[in-house]
């Protein structure tokens, strides 16, 4: 865990929130050349992923350089389980 909260803290520095990314699809924008299997991008959004990002002290409400905070992305995405952790430590 601590290795994961020192990771979230180097990202949130760089404004490229891990919960941002795990909020979001990506399986229909990355080409299989970006990555090994389609299954590396199919379970996104997931909520368990955004809860433990949320534990290990990832901010809730934080917004992208575009605005969007995570909530806005699951939503975005149709993730009501996402949306439920999201509010559940918002």
């Amino acid at each position: 865990m601590s290795d994961l909260r020192r990771l979230i803290l180097i990202n949130d520095e760089r404004n490229q929130l891990l919960i941002h990314l795990a909020c979001q699809d990506f399986s229909a924008q990355m080409p299989d050349k970006h990555c090994r299997t389609r299954k590396n991008t199919s379970s996104f959004p997931n909520a368990a992923v955004v809860e433990t990002l949320i534990k290990a002290g990832s901010p809730v409400d934080d917004a992208t350089g575009f605005g969007d905070r995570p909530i806005t992305l699951a939503a975005r995405h149709g993730c009501l389980k996402t949306i439920d952790v999201l509010i559940k430590y918002g």
